[in-house]
């Protein structure tokens, strides 16, 4: 009985003393890379496969400052925490290590990692058990092979132990974060803004958007399964699916399933499968919005308009190849369908004509409707208009040079929104210029947005940049994104703007952001 309790004090002390030292280093409130990525460079990316280790995957990032930029520069500590392990011999030759536990609001616990540091330029390491605070300076970078650089790591646990650097077995399985996906996911949900949000979530491969909800929540696919959120980020239930999903969307007020094997069943808001039905086809995309019509792309290079029982094709052609970017002007009798594909190709497909047009861009574009219901394309070549018969005209001679990061707006006021990858512009219905607003650092395919009386500019990078109608910026934050993810957003009625945010690779999230804090900046 006394070696039982002895051993239950031994447990308290041990927990306990550990409980003690995380709350003395504090909560996480801000986080940060561990250099300046202004400046520095990611030169191998978390889970890339090292010809240099037998293939083995990078459990890290590995950032590079430049030739005689790298070594001796100070490496800071990415958020409060505790030090866990602190050596300069760690890696031997190659360099010291230091590992720091952090706390986060929500109680999670993860540990970063510096690897490669150098012994100068700061008095001594700081020592295991040690808080540290966000932006200290712990060591700098050394004289790693085969150039200076910081190997950056993020891990769930491994607290005290430097780690291979490289894993036979994906990293992701074995432990380790992606470093950038945790640190600007956990800057978003670190804002002011913030409200909730609800991760690990695996992506169907069309990276459809959820179906929103009235009440704020979500119907969307998670890898096997469908779940519904609730409208402050808690899953109500979910559905184990024996096939592939490729979207969700509403019909008849319940939402509805489409299989890859192009199989449509509805769902219940109980969480109950119901109803099913065959098309005849496979997709293998999200849908396309004609109105209330839907228009999928196939396996077989189809395009494909199902009529309004989602049951029959009303509407097809032939020969449409996979598209990274794709949107319809017009309604369902009188159409125009633009696509670009990942080789930069676009192509113009009307109802009545089919394939009218096949040409080839410097860079990717975007796309929005003319008040008459033509098709406006914004190229680096300019701002075109695309009629009913496919003819291209330029649709304002003086409009700035689009391109890859390009978005256009037009508003049912027939205000034009115009963002050329750098600078935001605004011209009134007679194409005068209204005002301009510099939005630098935009990374990846845009889309501009009208809620209310703020125009919302979001990127595939995560990126979301709140902007008053004349011209003030109200806000801004990001999450993680890359040239891959695609970015969804709806602002519900609870005005909380909600945000879905995917990767086929790292997963995705959603997250709910106050809109009124957001864009307080503009009152």
């Amino acid at each position: 009985m006394i070696k039982r309790w002895l051993i239950i004090v031994a447990i308290f002390l041990l927990f306990g003393w550990r409980a003690h030292l995380q709350n003395e280093c504090g909560v996480v409130e801000r986080i940060s890379y561990p250099i300046d990525t202004e400046t520095w460079r990611l030169v191998q990316s978390f889970s890339a496969a090292s010809p240099r280790h037998q293939g083995r995957f990078h459990t890290a990032e590995d950032w590079y400052g430049g030739r005689g930029m790298s070594y001796g520069s100070p490496v800071r500590a990415i958020a409060a925490g505790r030090v866990t392990y602190s050596s300069p011999n760690g890696w031997g030759r190659d360099g010291g290590v230091i590992i720091i536990e952090h706390t986060f609001p929500d109680g999670s616990i993860a540990y970063s990692q510096y690897g490669h540091l150098g012994e100068g330029g700061v008095d001594s390491y700081p020592p295991r058990l040690s808080c540290v605070e966000a932006g200290q300076i712990i060591g700098v970078v050394g004289d790693a092979r085969p150039a200076p650089h910081v190997h950056f790591e993020m891990r769930s646990g491994m607290a005290d132990t430097p780690g291979p650097g490289y894993s036979w077995d994906a990293p992701e399985d074995a432990g380790w974060l992606p470093p950038s996906q945790f640190i600007l996911n956990w800057q978003g949900w670190l804002h002011p803004a913030h409200r909730w949000h609800s991760g690990n979530i695996t992506p169907p491969p069309s990276m459809s958007a959820p179906l929103w909800l009235l009440d704020g929540g979500a119907v969307y696919i998670d890898g096997q399964r469908i779940k519904r959120l609730t409208a402050d980020g808690r899953v109500l239930w979910r559905i184990n699916l024996n096939r592939e999903a490729v979207a969700v969307t509403g019909y008849e007020g319940q939402p509805l399933l489409t299989y890859a094997d192009g199989t449509m069943q509805f769902v219940n808001l109980e969480g109950g499968l119901e109803q099913a039905w065959q098309t005849g086809y496979s997709f293998d995309s999200a849908p396309l919005f004609v109105g209330d019509y839907l228009m999928f792309h196939t396996s077989d290079n189809r395009l494909v308009l199902l009529d309004e029982t989602r049951q029959n094709a009303l509407w097809e052609v032939e020969g449409i190849p996979p598209y990274i970017r794709a949107y319809v002007a017009g309604d369902v009798e009188d159409f125009t369908v633009a696509i670009i594909t990942q080789d930069n190709t676009i192509m113009t497909i009307t109802r009545s004509d089919g394939v009218q047009y096949t040409g080839h861009l410097r860079d990717t574009g975007s796309f929005a409707t003319a008040t008459d219901g033509a098709l406006l394309v914004y190229t680096r070549g300019g701002l075109w208009r695309v009629d009913k018969r496919g003819q291209w005209q330029l649709a304002k001679e003086d409009a700035p040079a689009g391109g890859g990061s390009s978005a256009i707006l037009v508003t049912p006021d027939e205000r034009m929104y115009l963002f050329d990858g750098q600078i935001l512009y605004a011209f009134n219905r007679d194409g005068l210029a209204l005002w301009q607003t510099p939005l630098p650092n935009i990374q990846g395919m845009t889309d501009l947005t009208l809620y209310g009386d703020k125009l919302l500019l979001s990127s595939s990078y995560g990126q979301l940049f709140a902007l008053h109608s004349d011209g003030r910026r109200c806000g801004q934050l990001r999450v993680y994104g890359d040239e891959t993810t695609r970015l969804y957003h709806e602002l519900g009625r609870d005005n909380v703007l909600r945000v879905y945010s995917g990767n086929r690779l790292l997963g995705a999230h959603m997250m709910g952001i106050n809109w009124q804090t957001f864009t307080s900046a503009c009152g």
